[in-house]
């Protein structure tokens, strides 16, 4: 706002004081006038149009395969792509996935700042470990835009959640087998307590 009004500024004093030969500060004070709505329209038309094409695909791996659902104390990769369907680019954009609550970082950035083109997809890669049992809500990955000069700003939230279920461990920290109860109480198939 301080830009434009010192543009505005600059070409109401050029004209007022053109006769005193300072009509080219007029000329300067329209040009940079022009610049700026240009740099407006083109942020405008990447908000419109670039925004709402973008799409996220999560997978969470374990080793080198998708899992459906976690364990307790595991360490997992999740990996978000992202991709732009639309013509028009994203010369400056920051992407910042989310962690979810219950799982400690490891490894890796959530948070990549690119020039993002329909060529170009993005992807983001981190390593969590879960903590305890329950579930993992990935919520989504916010976005943020500008211009190259910093003047327009946008933020938006593409939420996308996604639950996974967190299991508890199958053994304990000595190695032995979880066991719920000592013996069988039902007898084998054919057999019965009472005669």
């Amino acid at each position: 706002w301080w830009f434009l009004f010192l543009l505005l500024l600059q070409v109401v004093i050029g004209i007022l004081f053109s006769d005193r030969g300072l009509g080219v500060i007029a000329v300067l004070g329209v040009t940079f006038l022009a610049w700026f709505v240009y740099e407006l329209a083109f942020f405008s038309i990447q908000v419109r149009f670039a925004l709402p094409k973008l799409r996220v695909n999560r997978q969470v791996r374990d080793g080198r395969r998708d899992v459906p659902l976690l364990w307790v104390g595991r360490e997992f990769e999740v990996v978000v792509t992202i991709e732009l369907d639309s013509q028009v680019p994203l010369p400056f954009a920051v992407f910042n996935d989310r962690f979810p609550s219950g799982a400690d970082h490891l490894a890796g950035d959530n948070q990549v700042v690119v020039t993002m083109t329909r060529e170009t997809p993005l992807t983001i890669r981190y390593r969590l470990r879960t903590t305890h049992p329950g579930e993992l809500r990935f919520e989504g990955v916010r976005v943020q835009i500008a211009d190259r000069q910093g003047f327009f700003y946008q933020r938006v939230f593409m939420r996308e959640l996604i639950i996974y279920p967190v299991l508890p461990r199958l053994t304990d920290d000595e190695g032995n087998r979880r066991v719920s109860k000592s013996h069988k109480v039902i007898p084998p198939p054919g057999i019965h307590r009472l005669r």
